[in-house]
């Protein structure tokens, strides 16, 4: 019994420090826009995936995530790879289209 209590001791630990690491993260500002008048500002982590920015700029204009598609320049970003990964910096600006 006093075994596992000390490993999930551990295990706590753990997650604390996974904790931590998430909020060291940087929060940073991608400007949308939609081709057709309409910019908005959305404050994200690099580790959000594309769908997680999907539904933060659903949130703002009111449109189903599912009916956004976001490019940068030529690229289609894919729901399930993180901003990181696509190499998008604070500050960038991506284009919305609506499905």
């Amino acid at each position: 019994m006093l075994i596992f209590i000390v490993k999930k001791l551990i295990m706590d630990k753990g997650k604390e420090n996974e904790i931590e690491k998430e909020t060291e993260q940087e929060i940073m500002e991608l400007t949308i826009n939609d081709r057709i008048g309409k910019k908005v500002k959305v404050k994200c982590f690099p580790s959000d995936t594309i769908f997680i920015l999907k539904q933060l700029i659903s949130a703002h204009i009111g449109t189903k995530p599912e009916k956004i598609r976001l490019q940068k320049s030529y690229t289609v970003l894919k729901d399930h790879i993180s901003i990181e990964d696509y190499e998008i910096k604070d500050g960038s600006s991506l284009e919305l289209y609506y499905n």
